[in-house]
């Protein structure tokens, strides 16, 4: 099956990194201007060391890596035309996914990607896209963008975890702008066998059925309080899996050094039991804005590794 490679692993990564991820050492929050977090933002994605990154991650024995392409701001990691063409201000020259897939491949480690089109700090975006006055204008350059990533990166991008499902406005979470069926035709046009999951209800309890359209349920948690009844106990039957923030939140956007948020025992009892009961989970990095995984995330995946790739 597509999700095998899901089910095999034990834990794969979460990686958070967005236009306001912070360094270590960083005193002070990124500016609320967007103009300042972009010229910021390229700045990082010239100097985000993809072999480094990837190294880390292998050290940390995942088996896959689901990444952020972009988050609260619009922003993306890498040169794509059809974007350009809508809004030709912030253009990246790197093709740093390209660097991080191939980076990551060579350690056997599975790329998927996470996408929002949603762009919630993102006034300018939200206006040339017409999100709040035109959901299905905006649902419409969701597929145009990401149909176009997908044909572009083909195999490279191994599944796709799409966020912000469930919105039609903020405060209304009683219904969606998207055709999932569509959507996943153009997630999967580069690559038929990726794997894709729709967040439609966020860290809430799962209700909607996506059964035939998502291959594994999105399985945003806020803390380690589920478990799968079974492999396919996920969403409308789809492949279970589970992603948790392991630190200060999913994204390292406020000052000081990232400290876990639970015990190596905690996280280490966690996994085994979504493991033994047919599940995947996926440990939420909050990346430095270096490209670097925070140290004490190093340290206590180093221990899970220890424990859980032995058995």
């Amino acid at each position: 099956m597509k999700t095998d490679f899901l089910y095999q692993s034990k834990y794969g990564l979460f990686v958070s990194w967005t236009s306001f991820s912070l360094n270590k050492d960083d005193k002070e929050r990124i500016t609320d201007c967007f103009q300042n977090r972009f010229k910021l933002y390229q700045k990082a994605v010239d100097e985000f060391d993809a072999h480094t990154f990837a190294k880390q991650v292998h050290e940390t024995g995942a088996d896959f890596v689901v990444m952020t392409l972009n988050h609260a701001d619009f922003v993306l990691p890498f040169y794509l035309k059809e974007f350009e063409v809508m809004i030709s201000n912030r253009v990246i020259k790197r093709d740093l996914l390209k660097e991080i897939i191939e980076e990551l491949k060579a350690y056997g480690i599975e790329f998927m990607a996470y996408f929002n089109g949603d762009g919630f700090t993102d006034s300018e975006w939200q206006e040339l896209c017409e999100f709040h006055s035109n959901p299905q204008k905006h649902a419409e350059i969701c597929y145009k963008i990401t149909k176009a990533i997908s044909d572009e990166y083909k195999e490279g991008i191994a599944g796709w975890w799409i966020d912000g499902c469930y919105l039609i406005e903020y405060n209304n979470r009683c219904g969606t702008r998207y055709d999932f069926k569509k959507y996943k035709e153009c997630l999967t046009s580069g690559n038929k066998n990726a794997i894709v999951a729709f967040n439609i209800n966020g860290a809430e309890p799962w209700k909607f059925d996506l059964k035939g359209i998502s291959d594994y349920q999105a399985g945003e948690l806020y803390e380690l309080d589920r478990y799968p009844n079974g492999r396919f106990s996920g969403e409308g039957g789809s492949e279970w899996f589970s992603c948790c923030y392991m630190d200060d939140n999913w994204v390292h956007e406020n000052p000081g050094e990232v400290i876990s948020r639970y015990t190596d025992e905690q996280v280490i009892d966690y996994i085994r039991k979504v493991n033994e009961l047919g599940g995947t989970f996926a440990y939420g990095i909050a990346l430095y804005r270096d490209g670097t995984i925070p140290e004490a995330e190093q340290k206590q995946l180093k221990e899970i590794k220890k424990v859980l790739k032995t058995i």
